[in-house]
């Protein structure tokens, strides 16, 4: 891909309606007396007004109606309700309750024929836009409901459905009797753009192109503290060859690009900052997933992002997030490819990989994407049909939801002809951890310097069970009667110039509790409802964990545990980076813990081999945030 030049005028997807224009400012200082393209370049894009009152009056949470749309590209201008409207007819309303409680328990179809019957099916017979608007407002999906083929060869759109639906209630079908002819309609999902082809990730391709997003314009701590900014400039320190775009609200967009002028020499490929209206939240994974349109075999290949139907944060409960599919769309300014799915997802939890061998590409996804989607009335078979159609992969495998998301449990690469599958193994990184701990445990005074010597030789026996019983019960007993340690104590974790004393000790903490639940049986665990939920979903999470290993064997996948943790904020995480050939951009830590970044790096290299570099790339700050590197990024390989 290469940016292309501005335009005042940019066609939104493949409608011709135009809804952003584009100003730019170029950093002057950064360019060469020989006329070189600037090494940073700030692009402003600005948003027609009536585009902007639409958005401004959006907020973050859960949106009210299930099939809501993010009001992006084509549907700009024709924003998606976010509510039932407060002046709506009584029928509406009923239409809408029973929308947001039946949906997902009974399917898009007969929800749509229990509100269709609502408000009166006699409305329906002849539908039109007017109508099929009424019922979205209503919180149906009806943009999926055209996937549903209940005449074959009708035209592409919700209208035959509706009108098959009405006309059969309006001849006195009762809704019961229905149900058989509804279940017969078969769903033929049809992806969004048919040459888009999700990228995989197992390494084959170099990196052309990274995508991020910055909250700030200026560095809040410093080098190797691993905030956003640091993973940016380390990312550009280790990646000449690759462009970098970094969205940035426009309030910070002028400090961080004096900021990013050092971080790139002359000469070098430009970075490129897009500056918009909103906040930009760190996690650039999410809100799209990078991929590739256009044919191989013609070589017209170029970068695109796949969007989510709205960008979302959460797992108990999905959460629109606005500012995330706003600064996504933006991407549109320097001329790059958007497609705008049906479909919910969170980036972190899809993941195209390829088989070497067998040149099979298969799409692991979480399986809170698979209930995302069936929230909106898909069947689980439908959910995955889609997901297989729009991203072009072979087929499609759910795996357990063990870490929020699958970039924390798994690291997939193409060696040779094997497909390693690299996983947490929380058990090393446990033992690691307690051993790095017993010297500041023993400064602190909480073991004596004997029992630290007695339970490190434990240790390197690899007898941790024996060595945990001699550490565990002094460090609990430093706590008060509500849970909390002596910050005194915490302190001892911190590495010279490290502020994550805090933050190192609920590591070590998390250690402990890794390795003294692990085996508990039922009967084993403590009487308090609240410590024994605690120890009973450590345990369940430690079952998911060889479920999903005993998954990937089955795929084909040679499995390689790496001392690592997933925890959320208080993972220690190596699995969330970045394949290429050659390389890997592991996610490290640092400080108290580059021990163990050491100990992860080693395991990777012996099963990759000297060919293959393992780069660290610092995140510590960005790890105690729940992500590491490859949530803050989003990567594109050289079409």
């Amino acid at each position: 891909m290469r940016l292309s030049p501005p335009r005042r005028h940019i066609l939104m997807g493949s409608t011709a309606a135009s809804v952003l224009f584009v100003s730019f400012v170029l950093s002057t200082l950064a360019q060469s007396a020989a006329g070189q393209e600037p090494i940073v370049r700030l692009i402003r894009p600005q948003l027609d007004e009536s585009v902007l009152a639409v958005r401004a009056a959006l907020r973050p949470g859960p949106v009210r109606l299930r099939g809501y749309q993010a009001p992006i590209l084509a549907e700009a201008l024709d924003p998606w309700p976010t509510d039932v409207p407060a002046a709506s007819a009584e029928p509406l309303r009923r239409a809408a309750d029973l929308v947001a409680l039946r949906l997902a328990a009974d399917g898009l179809l007969p929800t749509l024929a229990s509100a269709i019957q609502t408000i009166g099916a006699e409305h329906f017979v002849y539908p039109d836009t007017a109508r099929i608007k009424l019922l979205r407002s209503s919180g149906l999906p009806m943009d999926l409901v055209r996937f549903y083929r209940v005449v074959p060869g009708a035209p592409d759109g919700p209208e035959s459905v509706v009108r098959h639906i009405a006309e059969k209630l309006a001849a006195g079908v009762t809704l019961d009797a229905l149900q058989a002819d509804l279940r017969s309609i078969p769903f033929e999902f049809r992806p969004t753009r048919a040459d888009f082809a999700l990228a995989t990730e197992t390494g084959e391709g170099i990196i052309d192109l990274f995508r991020l997003q910055l909250p700030s314009g200026s560095d809040t701590t410093g080098e190797k503290d691993g905030n956003a900014m640091d993973i940016a400039r380390q990312l550009i320190a280790a990646c000449p060859r690759a462009m970098f775009l970094i969205i940035v609200s426009d309030a910070e967009a002028t400090a961080l690009e004096t900021q990013a002028r050092p971080w790139r020499p002359p000469g070098g490929r430009p970075i490129t900052l897009l500056a918009t209206p909103w906040p930009a939240d760190q996690w650039a994974q999410d809100n799209g997933k990078s991929g590739l349109v256009g044919s191989a075999q013609s070589g017209r290949r170029q970068l695109a992002t796949l969007l989510p139907r709205y960008a979302s944060r959460g797992e108990e409960r999905t959460s629109f997030e606005p500012a995330e599919s706003f600064n996504a769309e933006a991407l549109a300014a320097v001329g790059h490819e958007l497609i705008h799915s049906p479909l919910v997802f969170q980036g972190g939890n899809l993941m195209a990989v390829r088989h070497p061998k067998s040149g099979t590409t298969t799409l692991l996804i979480g399986e809170a994407e698979v209930a995302r989607n069936t929230a909106l009335g898909l069947r689980t078979d439908e959910v995955l049909a889609a997901f297989r159609v729009e991203c072009a992969v072979d087929q499609t495998l759910v795996l357990p939801a063990v870490s929020f998301h699958l970039d924390f449990e798994v690291s997939l690469r193409a060696h040779g002809d094997q497909l390693i599958a690299f996983v947490n193994d929380d058990r090393m990184a446990a033992e690691a951890i307690l051993g790095l701990a017993l010297a500041p445990l023993a400064a602190a005074g909480t073991i004596d310097k004997a029992l630290a010597e007695e339970a490190g030789k434990l240790l390197a026996m690899g007898d941790s069970a024996k060595a945990l019983e001699l550490v565990a019960g002094p460090v609990a007993r430093q706590a008060d009667r509500t849970g909390y340690f002596p910050r005194g104590l915490a302190e001892r974790f911190a590495a010279p110039g490290s502020g994550l004393a805090v933050a190192n000790f609920q590591r070590v903490l998390l250690a402990i509790d890794t390795l003294a639940n692990r085996d508990l049986a039922p009967g084993e665990r403590p009487p308090d409802r609240f410590a024994g939920a605690y120890v009973q979903a450590l345990q369940r999470r430690l079952a998911d964990r060889a479920l999903l290993r005993r998954m990937l064997e089955k795929m084909g996948c040679e499995v390689v545990g790496i001392p690592s943790l997933a925890d959320e904020a208080r993972s220690i995480n190596y699995l969330n980076g970045f394949h290429e050939p050659g390389r890997y951009l592991m996610p490290a830590y640092g400080g108290f813990f580059a021990p163990l970044d050491e100990l992860a790096k080693s395991a990777l290299s012996k099963a990759l081999g000297d060919k293959v570099e393992v780069v660290p790339i610092y995140c510590a700050q960005s790890q105690t945030l729940l992500g590491a590197i490859h949530c803050a990024a989003s990567a594109y390989p050289l079409p």
